[in-house]
């Protein structure tokens, strides 16, 4: 019994280690898109799935080019991170109306705002999206689009928990 108890504890302290590594992460490598559109439009659209978005930037090659040649800036170089994110930071820093009108264009699950259930609905969603964008991506075993599957995991936990609270 004692031991079934010690696993218990051991898992939730891993859990909750996990889930704070998770949010630090997401919050570390948070860019804010910048728009250049004054009073851009935010009706929703709904017409692509996340994989379909990711598809728009991986066969958009005048865009690979553009993050290509400024990531390379020594503004860029400097930064003590990888690749990936400089390039993320590029794109949401020098095409922040382009990544906005994408982020529109996901389709949203149906989820009834005023169902108790609601945020667990939208975590499980973000989950099963990043194990998507994650498991179809052509880059094997990439390590940032993980960071993205544990940092949405460790958002459901949020959602998760907040859902204890107030019920």
């Amino acid at each position: 019994m004692i031991h079934i108890l010690h696993n218990t504890l051991h898992c939730k302290l891993l859990s909750c280690r996990v889930v704070c590594e998770g949010l630090a992460y997401l919050h570390f490598t948070y860019f804010a898109p910048r728009l250049l559109i004054a009073g851009a439009s935010s009706a929703r659209t709904d017409s692509m799935s996340p994989v379909d978005v990711a598809n728009e930037l991986r066969n958009n090659l005048e865009l690979q080019e553009f993050v290509s040649n400024e990531k390379k800036k020594a503004e860029w170089q400097k930064r003590n991170t990888s690749d990936f994110q400089r390039s993320l930071g590029v794109l949401f820093l020098h095409r922040g109306d382009y990544m906005y009108k994408l982020a529109l264009s996901v389709k949203l699950p149906d989820v009834d705002p005023t169902d108790k259930t609601a945020g667990r609905q939208l975590g499980v969603w973000l989950v099963n999206t990043a194990l998507t964008v994650y498991a179809s991506t052509s880059r094997c075993n990439d390590f940032f689009l993980l960071h993205g599957v544990t940092g949405a995991w460790s958002l459901l936990q949020v959602c998760l928990l907040y859902l204890l609270l107030v019920t």
